[in-house]
């Protein structure tokens, strides 16, 4: 991923979850995203899975751009995806 950038509007107040993060993840690396809540894990593993799309920035998987995907392409790498929500109720 290459600055990304994610913004939500509520009402008259801009909140910038993620700004400016950049991270380069090698096949077969483990990664771990912590951090105290509220502080955009989620958001950036929804843009890593293809579920958002950022603001500003790219998101690459195996080459691939992901914000630059049409429809069908995303919908493909998300087939290919696997994710495991927090939610503690997805997990009973």
């Amino acid at each position: 991923m290459e600055n990304l950038e994610m913004q939500f509007q509520m009402g008259n107040t801009t909140v910038h979850a993620l700004q400016g993060v950049s991270l380069d993840v090698e096949e077969g690396e483990f990664v771990s995203i912590v951090g105290t809540s509220g502080c955009g894990k989620s958001t950036l593993l929804n843009l890593v899975g293809g579920l958002m799309k950022p603001t500003e920035g790219k998101v690459y998987v195996k080459g691939e751009d992901l914000t630059e995907m049409n429809e069908n392409g995303n919908q493909f790498f998300v087939r290919n995806l696997q994710c495991l929500l927090h939610t503690t109720r997805t997990l009973l």
